[in-house]
């Protein structure tokens, strides 16, 4: 795992943001897989925000994999503000690796 940011929103809703490492043989890049994870007040486990059976997920498929997590992160209820500061934080994260 290369970074992990957990938020807690006013509404109560916890939001994970996990960006790990996928291993892809015979490649020279560095492929990083996001996951948005949702946890809202009265559930106990983390799940994901939108699923194949989500009425928004057809929309998403047509978005690059990049403009489909920064939906995925609008649509949790993260405001543009975290958002930038988790793309910051990513991005420093990724360049310390190099």
């Amino acid at each position: 795992m290369l970074f992990e940011r957990l938020l807690v929103l006013k509404s109560g809703r916890s939001v994970k943001v996990i960006a790990s490492e996928v291993t892809i043989l015979n490649t020279s890049t560095l492929p990083i897989e996001w996951n948005i994870l949702v946890k809202d007040p009265k559930e106990v486990h983390f799940r994901p925000l939108i699923e194949n059976t989500h009425p928004i997920y057809w929309k998403l498929k047509k978005l690059s994999p990049y403009q489909r997590k920064l939906a995925e992160l609008q649509y949790s209820g993260i405001n543009k503000i975290e958002i930038n500061k988790i793309i910051k934080e990513l991005g420093k994260t990724l360049a310390s690796q190099f």
